[in-house]
């Protein structure tokens, strides 16, 4: 049992299992946003507020996408700053999902490229 609570904690202190749940957070909000856009086509002045609105959305999550990926490690800390949930119950869940499912995507991408965790 102690072998697994050591790999467990080896990959929770690894950055490419926090780069992948920032990955896994802002994708979403990035696709969903070019989706909503592509496909809402606004008839009155109003509606052109929920466009910016999804526009926005949709850069937030690039970013924190951008951040994850390819950002240096100072961009990747003020990305994680940004996805901090403030408490409220939906946003602990979704936290706790986002970390369950990147669990096996880090695995998987440990395994596939050979990645060494740095000290």
């Amino acid at each position: 049992m102690k072998p697994i609570f050591a790999y467990f904690r080896a990959l929770f202190s690894d950055l490419l299992y926090w780069r992948v749940c920032v990955v896994l957070f802002g994708a979403p909000f990035a696709v969903l946003a070019c989706y909503a856009v592509i496909r809402w086509h606004p008839s009155e002045p109003i509606e052109w507020f929920g466009i910016l609105l999804l526009i926005a959305l949709g850069l937030y999550g690039g970013w924190l996408v951008y951040a994850s990926i390819f950002g240096t490690d100072a961009g990747f800390e003020k990305a994680i700053r940004y996805i901090d949930d403030g408490g409220e119950i939906l946003g602990i869940f979704l936290i706790l999902a986002v970390a369950l499912v990147a669990v096996p995507v880090t695995i998987l991408i440990r395994r596939v490229k050979g990645h060494v965790q740095k000290p």
